[in-house]
């Protein structure tokens, strides 16, 4: 008797592959499977966009989109390429 423990991937299409080399040839085998999941540690607690923008305290007159663009790129000069433009 062989014990072969392995880990697969299971993708969209919910078919799990296996291409499992075993000891035996030519003879007739017996399987058995158990498909158990792996528990993942999630990185961060969920959060509300609420909680993430509340530390942003900003309590002047709602931005566009174009002047909230213009502020990245003016954030990214400054950062990278130490431009000032106004």
């Amino acid at each position: 008797m062989q014990n072969i423990n392995l880990r697969s991937y299971v993708g969209t299409d919910r078919m799990l592959h296996l291409d499992i080399p075993v000891m035996a040839f030519n003879v007739e085998v017996e399987v058995m499977l158990t498909v158990k999941p792996i528990a993942i540690a999630k990185p961060f607690a969920i959060t509300r966009l609420e909680d993430g923008l509340g530390c942003v305290k900003y309590q002047g007159k709602a931005k566009s989109l174009e002047e909230m663009e213009q502020g990245i790129i003016k954030a990214a000069q400054q950062q990278w390429f130490n431009e000032v433009q106004t």
